[in-house]
């Protein structure tokens, strides 16, 4: 699992992330943003197909609701953490 902060003015994520490390090469899938605004987090789960699910407690309770099966209509506003797998 590799989770990257990202700061204020970063752009946004990517859906894959590749690093060599010792000279091994390792590709990371995206799976999860998560983001905070009005004083309260909320995420993006994206499964291993791409399906993008969304969960803001406030309004989707213990839910997640579906957004797309298209990784790169996930929201970039407001992204403070982008979780690779």
């Amino acid at each position: 699992m590799l989770v990257i902060e990202l700061w204020q003015g970063l752009h946004p994520f990517d859906p894959i992330a590749e690093i060599d490390v010792d000279g091994v090469h390792r590709q990371y899938s995206l799976h999860g943003v998560i983001y905070f605004a009005g004083a309260h987090f909320m995420a993006c789960v994206i499964t291993h197909i791409g399906m993008v699910w969304y969960h803001d407690g406030i309004f989707t309770g213990s839910s997640l609701v579906y957004k797309s099966a298209d990784i790169s209509l996930a929201p970039t506003e407001n992204v403070i953490t982008a979780v690779y797998i």
